[in-house]
């Protein structure tokens, strides 16, 4: 078998791929659902929003990773130009355990890995989000000063004990960089 290798870096690459598309796919709660049909509505619609950036970065990894794997395996099977010495592949000669036994610990590291990235992704396009929706909506915080706090300790603002909402305020603008810091 030529290209071996190339086949299975694929079809690994689409099995972590169907993973992070699966994992994506998750809806909202029953009972949340049924809530909202009532106009009664529960939850803390901030995480919800968040993890919504987040499944939704998962989905464009995940099939990324299927079709890179789709690229990769369509490469294992182009056949080799005439004249070069067959291809025995990396794993052609490991033992079915050893093969088996690698290939699941490098499963789980890839996901680890791409969630790690997704996570940092997800983050980036949060703050991203939250910071073109304030640049536009300036008004909207002191408007809501509940959900300001909800998404100053996503964000990672400190509130002090002796700090006035102004004050809170100013120092989640700067931490999205709306606020010249050199102003202060």
């Amino acid at each position: 078998m030529e290209n071996l290798d190339l086949r299975i870096l694929g079809l690994t690459s689409q099995l972590i791929g169907i993973f992070f598309v699966a994992i994506s796919l998750v809806f909202k709660k029953p009972r949340a659902i049924i809530g909202e049909l009532f106009g009664v509505k529960k939850g803390d619609t901030v995480k919800q929003f968040r993890d919504m950036v987040f499944k939704k970065n998962q989905l464009a990894l995940g099939l990324i990773l299927i079709s890179s794997g789709y690229v990769l395996q369509i490469a294992g099977l182009m056949p080799r130009p005439s004249g070069s010495p067959p291809a025995g592949g990396f794993f052609t000669s490991w033992s079915p355990a050893l093969f088996f036994g690698s290939l699941v610990v490098a499963i789980v590291a890839l996901t680890a890995v791409a969630n790690l990235i997704g996570l940092v992704w997800a983050r980036r396009s949060f703050n991203r989000l939250l910071t073109e929706y304030i640049r536009e909506n300036h008004w909207v915080l002191e408007e809501n000063i509940q959900v300001a706090k909800e998404l100053g300790e996503l964000v990672g603002v400190e509130s002090g004990r002796d700090s006035s909402i102004e004050e809170y305020l100013h120092n989640f603008r700067r931490k999205l960089r709306l606020v010249d810091e050199t102003t202060d």
